[in-house]
Order: C-alpha cells, then sequence, then structure tokens
C-alpha cells in the first residue's frame, strides 16, 4: 500500500470513530427524565403570609426579612391592622392577586413600621379598611401592580426619614377613599443621620373618586432658621389620571416637579399645584390634560395649573 493510500485511510479512522461513538450516546437513558434544576423555594425560601401569627393589634404580623406571599384574601376586623410589618431590613410582599378586607372600623390594610432595607409589595390591594398602605421610615418602596378602595382614609401614605430615600409606584390605583397617595417627612425626619435627598417616581397610576388630594408630595420641614434645606426631594410623574376628587389632582411642594402625559378632570382645585422657593425649585411639565378643574368654578384662576414661587425647569 502506497504512503499516500496509508495517510487516506488514517484520516477515514479518526473521523468514523468519533462519529461512531457520538451516535451511541443519542439513545435515551431507562424511565422519566429526572428534575435538573432546584425548585424556585430552594432557592430563595418565601414564607405564606396566611400562616403567620398576629395580635390584638394585627391579623399577621411580618417580623423577619424576607420573601412573603399570600394564598387568600386576609379579613381585617375592628382596630386591626391586616399585615403589620416590623422587621427591620429587605421585606418583599406578593399578595399573590389577593386582598386585604376590612369591615366598618379596621385599621390600615398594610402597615410598615420597621426603619431601614427596602420594603417591595405586589399584585393585590387592601379594600374598605381605615386606611390602605401605609409605610414609614423605609429606605426604598416599590409598589406594583396595587389598589386601594373605599378606605375611609388615605389609599397610600409613605413617609421618609433624613436619608437617601426613593419611592417607585406603577399601576397603583386608589379609589373612595379621603386622599389617594400621600409622601410626606416622618416624625423621625432628623434622625436619619443625613443623606442627599429624596426621589419619587411614579408611572402608569391613577385616585378616582376621592374627597381630597389627588397625591400630595411634601418637602423636608423648614428648619426655621430661614435657610433651604439641603435635603432635597424631586418628583417624577408619567401618566398619571386623576378624576373626580375633591381636592388638587397633584400638590406638590418638592425641590423638583417632573409631570408629563397626565390628565386631571373634575378636580374640586387646581389640577396641578406646585410650591416652590423662587430659587431652587422647578416644575417641568409637558403632555397635561386639565378639564373642569377649579375650586371657584370652571375658568377660575384655580382652574388648571398653579405654581407659587416657583422656576421654569
Amino acid at each position: 500500500m502506497s504512503s499516500v493510500a496509508r495517510m487516506l485511510l488514517i484520516l477515514v479512522c479518526a473521523v468514523c470513530v468519533p462519529l461512531s461513538s457520538a451516535s451511541a450516546q443519542l439513545d435515551p437513558p431507562l424511565g422519566p427524565p429526572a428534575p435538573t434544576m432546584k425548585p424556585l423555594d430552594a432557592i430563595e425560601p418565601r414564607v405564606c403570609v396566611n400562616e403567620l401569627p398576629g395580635d390584638a393589634s394585627a391579623v399577621h404580623i411580618i417580623s423577619e426579612a424576607g420573601n412573603y406571599y399570600c394564598t387568600d384574601d386576609i379579613g381585617v376586623g375592628q382596630g386591626q391592622v391586616g399585615i403589620l410589618v416590623t422587621a427591620p431590613g429587605d421585606v418583599t410582599l406578593d399578595l399573590n392577586g389577593f386582598s386585604v378586607r376590612g369591615v366598618a372600623g379596621a385599621s390600615f390594610g398594610v402597615r410598615v413600621v420597621a426603619t431601614d432595607g427596602r420594603f417591595h409589595i405586589v399584585d393585590g390591594g387592601v379594600d374598605s379598611c381605615g386606611g390602605g398602605l401605609r409605610i414609614e421610615d423605609k429606605a426604598e418602596v416599590r409598589v406594583e401592580r396595587f389598589h386601594v378602595r373605599d378606605c375611609f382614609g388615605q389609599g397610600m401614605c409613605v413617609q421618609y426619614r433624613e436619608t437617601d430615600f426613593s419611592l417607585y409606584c406603577e399601576d397603583v390605583h386608589v379609589a373612595r377613599c379621603s386622599d389617594g397617595m400621600c409622601v410626606e417627612p416622618s416624625s423621625n425626619y432628623g434622625t436619619g443621620g443625613g443623606g442627599a435627598g429624596g426621589r419619587v417616581v411614579v408611572r402608569a397610576s391613577s385616585c378616582v373618586s376621592c374627597s381630597g388630594d389627588g397625591m400630595r408630595c411634601d418637602g423636608p420641614p423648614d428648619p426655621g432658621d430661614g435657610t433651604v434645606p439641603t435635603w432635597t426631594l424631586e418628583v417624577r410623574v408619567n401618566r398619571w389620571e386623576c378624576r373626580s376628587i375633591g381636592g388638587n389632582g397633584i400638590v406638590c411642594a418638592c425641590d423638583h416637579l417632573i409631570c408629563h402625559d397626565s390628565s386631571f378632570t373634575d378636580c374640586g382645585s387646581a389640577g396641578l399645584r406646585v410650591h416652590g422657593n423662587g430659587t431652587e425649585r422647578g416644575v417641568d411639565c409637558g403632555g397635561l390634560v386639565v378639564l373642569r378643574c377649579g375650586g371657584a368654578g370652571t375658568g377660575s384662576p384655580e382652574g388648571g395649573i398653579v405654581c407659587v414661587s416657583c422656576r421654569a425647569a
């Protein structure tokens, strides 16, 4: 056999042997396939809120950081909070499509009283309680796909300390409450150790048929010495709908308001009211629709956008 023929034979064998081995490995193993991934609970364990104990003041109490979910609606009695969060650190609460439902005299549907860390609530709501969602002193808050209906008090109130603070709301809807959304300094403001400021973002949300203001955002309290607070609050609103309310569509006393693509219809006072200090606070608005708003009647000076001591952003 010539050297060229021997070389060709070696090359053919080198190619055919791996192909034969690979084809032999294509036969499936006997029996059903075994799972190759861990279940979600093994990666990130979650706790059922409906199984947590409570006390006379709350139906269920979340006292440890972690991830929680609901498996049914939660009924709230007189003087009780539905879900009380006392855990420091990060807490995620997935209502899983269920609601906290109260009776006459019930307190808040969900109340968070722990400081620091993050709080995230998603996919559910509060109905017929004294107040909807109240969050005190958390550094980072996210509220998504959430509703509050038929509550005697505020639909949602978030209070902040003098730390770096952020609030993100998307697909949040409040109806038939005293006020829609409220952001304000807490009674502990000034004890947070300092920070650059806060930022509030509200997207694709609404307030309908409430007796007070649709959204109220209050900046830090006046230092009382003639100076402007160094801690600043920025508010960004996009696709906010406000209809048939007794007060302002949005009333804001923040350092910078950006409001775009929003509508205000049948508000008892101004559609959008902003209070500034004349030098530092700015307003950036665009794509707004204001119809039949005004405390003194349609077409009054209060009927549209009212800016007091503000400057263009």
